[in-house]
């Protein structure tokens, strides 16, 4: 079961979020309130976060069942096609909606990622601590000294199931090769800070 919300109205748009974060980290970060007026935002817990399933079967999380999973979305909501912006896990999303599903698209906006190979170790390993020392622990890694995570962010971060976190972290393939495939207008967003 994927949870969901729809707000606003307009031309339907999904926003995507990334690792470790849920729909309302969209809220938290103003993208809501901002688009709601002009737009259908599409807001969705992906698989392993927030209040949707959480298998912890790695094959759970083929880039296909979540590329389904938005689909099935949009279907639920009866809309042919959707916008798409997709951050960081959301814009792998994205590709591959590029790939599976891209006459569902409207428009991609992909922002904090890339089309190419890539191994999760890292991400793994930061899961393994919450799962070795527990949440406390894995939330500490995204604090220091002088930053906090908000509160509310800290709560939905110390709620995850760290386990289906980790199925989540899979390595991924090269998708390059659908690039010169996407006729839809697209944007790729990259940031230093």
């Amino acid at each position: 079961r994927i949870y969901y919300e729809s707000v606003g109205t307009g031309p339907p748009v999904v926003l995507h979020h990334w690792s470790f974060a849920t729909l309302e980290d969209w809220r938290d970060y103003g993208y809501v309130a901002r688009l709601q007026d002009d737009y259908q935002v599409i807001l969705l817990d992906a698989r392993g976060h927030g209040r949707s399933d959480k298998p912890h079967e790695p094959e759970q999380y083929a880039l296909e069942l979540r590329v389904a999973d938005v689909v099935a979305v949009l279907d639920a909501l009866d809309i042919s096609t959707a916008h798409f912006f997709g951050y960081s896990m959301g814009g792998w999303v994205a590709f591959g909606m590029a790939r599976y599903a891209p006459h569902r698209l409207r428009s991609l906006v992909i922002g904090g990622q890339h089309p190419y190979a890539q191994s999760m170790e890292e991400l793994r390993q930061m899961v393994r601590v919450g799962i070795e020392r527990g949440p406390e622990a894995f939330v500490r890694q995204f604090e220091t000294d002088q930053t906090r995570l908000p509160a509310a962010h800290r709560r939905r971060m110390l709620a995850h199931d760290y386990h289906a976190l980790l199925a989540v972290a899979q390595d991924r393939p090269d998708l390059s090769a659908i690039l010169p495939t996407v006729t839809v207008p697209s944007v790729l967003l990259v940031g230093s800070e």
